[in-house]
């Protein structure tokens, strides 16, 4: 609801209801994370990239990932991840398109030249994909993407998609 007193400006409010516990799998996870065996990624060793200028984005996808038993690097630039994917070979690389400095574009260009097997493994992140230039880029390279925002369960069924 909203008040609103002239001269004196405005308050919003939104009241959201609480999660139920009894809605949680089990071990107090949310449903969502459920999705991906956990312990069959932690078995298998799996490591996963994110590369996003967003710190949230990369906050939000390192717990998702984190929790679903991947060892999970973060990079900001598509500089800083290159230098990490020389040193590591990634399982999952989780990439935005547009940022600034190297995006994503030229992220996974240059991942030729360090890795080609891995750019197979990019997952694309995009809050742009209506753009007829970024549409075409998918297309052409024929990685899985993500549009944003995306959810957990989106997030687990390109990761489901991708590795299994």
């Amino acid at each position: 609801y909203a008040s609103s007193t002239p001269g004196y400006g405005s308050t919003f409010v939104v009241e959201l209801p609480v999660l139920e516990a009894s809605r949680h799998a089990a071990g107090g996870a949310p449903a969502a994370y459920a999705r991906i065996d956990a312990e069959k990624l932690r078995e298998r060793g799996l490591c996963a990239l994110i590369l996003d200028d967003e710190p949230i984005v990369l906050d939000l996808l390192y717990e998702a990932l984190s929790y679903s038993g991947f060892a999970v690097d973060r990079s900001a630039s598509g500089e800083d991840a290159l230098r990490k994917l020389k040193e590591t070979d990634y399982d999952l690389i989780i990439s935005d398109i547009k940022m600034p400095g190297l995006d994503g574009k030229g992220f996974y260009n240059a991942v030729s030249g360090v890795r080609p097997e891995a750019q197979r493994r990019i997952v694309f992140i995009s809050g742009d994909s209506l753009n007829k230039e970024t549409q075409q880029f998918l297309r052409e390279t024929g990685n899985l993407s993500l549009n944003k925002p995306f959810t957990v369960d989106q997030l687990n069924d390109v990761i489901s998609r991708l590795l299994f």
